[in-house]
């Protein structure tokens, strides 16, 4: 059984059930968590702001949801918010939106996570709200 102050690898749990998490590994999961919190406020964002378009993909293993929101809405949003979003980051939007003209939620939040700067809609999202 292992001991609770037992350096171990990311994603083993020591007895009591935690996570122990060190060295690098602690780095990426702080990677993650903060780039999960900014996926996270897009993803909510849009959510309460647009409509979107689920579509359930029929998998052997699991049905896999995926939600679409209309570029141009997504596009409009970039410009009303002002958030600066270099060539390559609208270029990933383009070459990701479906025939239909719908991005996918995650695409989406990738491209600004990427090549967007996050505090300009947060920012955004205050003045509107008030």
């Amino acid at each position: 059984m292992a001991q609770p102050n037992k350096s171990m690898s990311y994603g083993e749990a020591d007895r009591f059930g935690k996570f122990i998490i060190t060295g690098t590994d602690a780095k990426r999961k702080e990677v993650l968590d903060r780039s999960f919190g900014k996926r996270a406020f897009i993803c909510d964002y849009l959510e309460n702001n647009y409509q979107s378009h689920v579509e359930v993909v029929k998998t052997k293993q699991r049905d896999i949801k995926l939600v679409n929101y209309h570029a141009e809405d997504l596009m409009n949003l970039i410009e009303a918010s002002e958030i600066p979003i270099s060539r390559k980051g609208r270029r990933y939007i383009e070459d990701n939106t479906n025939f239909n003209g719908t991005i996918n939620r995650e695409l989406f939040c990738i491209a600004i996570e990427l090549y967007g700067d996050i505090s300009k809609l947060r920012e955004y999202c205050k003045t509107k709200s008030t």
